[in-house]
């Protein structure tokens, strides 16, 4: 059952991409360089720590995520949004302090904590771009992403700390997200 759940996790976080990869292919999409950095070294992160840590199939949602983070990355270095503003570079060399500190422990549950709290705050320039354009982030992206790291958890082969608590703090971000945008859009329309 666990590897079922892994692979719909799996199906679910390709499929988290492709409205994002759309929109980036036709212009409407313009990632942050400074969430999409953390979230792809994150995410290859935490594949790791579960991996290493008995998550099993449940971590493999992790790698996929990484990869698919990579590629939006990369569309941000040449075609992402273009106003950095100085909250946003404070918002980047915290995650970077905080990253650092992550190398240094060698506590798989610190360095859970770090991991979720790098992850987290990468959401900061894309919350702060969204509130100014909540239409350039696909809400179905990050729907679907939660969605993803769900069927994760239930995939998780041993339940411990370390294998579950990037997982549920992803979960959380990502529709937390979801109801800011569309809270946001709505405003907009008024």
């Amino acid at each position: 059952m666990k590897e079922l759940f892994a692979i719909i996790s799996l199906v679910l976080g390709f499929a988290t991409f492709v409205p994002y990869y759309i929109e980036m292919w036709r212009g409407t999409a313009k990632p942050h360089i400074f969430s999409w950095i953390p979230w792809t070294v994150m995410t290859g992160i935490a594949f790791w720590l579960s991996i290493t840590n008995g998550g099993g199939a449940g971590a493999w949602l992790f790698a996929l995520q990484s990869i698919c983070c990579g590629i939006v990355l990369i569309y941000a270095l040449f075609r992402g949004e273009r106003n950095i503003t100085t909250f946003d570079r404070f918002t980047f060399a915290g995650t970077l302090i905080v990253l650092f500190l992550y190398v240094l422990t060698k506590n798989a549950i610190i360095s859970s904590i770090l991991a979720a709290s790098v992850d987290t705050s990468a959401f900061i320039p894309t919350l702060r771009k969204s509130f100014m354009k909540p239409w350039e982030e696909p809400t179905l992206t990050y729907f679907l992403s939660g969605l993803s790291f769900l069927f994760t958890v239930l995939a998780i082969e041993s339940f411990s700390f370390v294998t579950m608590f990037y997982a549920v703090c992803l979960i959380l971000s990502n529709f937390a997200f979801v109801v800011f945008a569309l809270i946001r859009r709505k405003m907009l329309r008024k």
